[in-house]
């Protein structure tokens, strides 16, 4: 998709689907769109962080400044030397959590 059509797509869809949306958080351009998710219900305030690879379940509340699905302590010690350990998993908030 070129030219905002895939932004276009989704916005429609959305606004179709869900039609009580009130703010609607596009991350990345149209070469990438980052793999995120979260249900209805959830309340998600200011300055909050989320990554790539992130569930967010129903009903829950990230409160600002939280950061969720950020790389982890990856290193590991070699000769000495501490060297970053790709962080290749996901995060998965299941339903009523609170952070």
């Amino acid at each position: 998709m070129r030219d905002g059509a895939a932004r276009a797509y989704i916005l429609d869809q959305v606004n179709t689907t869900y039609t009580s949306v009130q703010y609607l958080i596009l991350v990345g351009d149209d070469r990438q769109i980052p793999f995120y998710r979260m249900v209805d219900g959830t309340t998600i305030y200011p300055l909050v962080s989320i990554y790539e690879r992130t569930t967010i379940g129903r009903r829950c509340i990230v409160h600002s400044g939280a950061v969720i699905g950020s790389d982890g302590y990856g290193f590991a010690t070699e000769d000495g030397r501490h060297h970053k350990v790709p962080q290749i998993g996901s995060v998965r908030i299941e339903d009523d959590v609170e952070i």
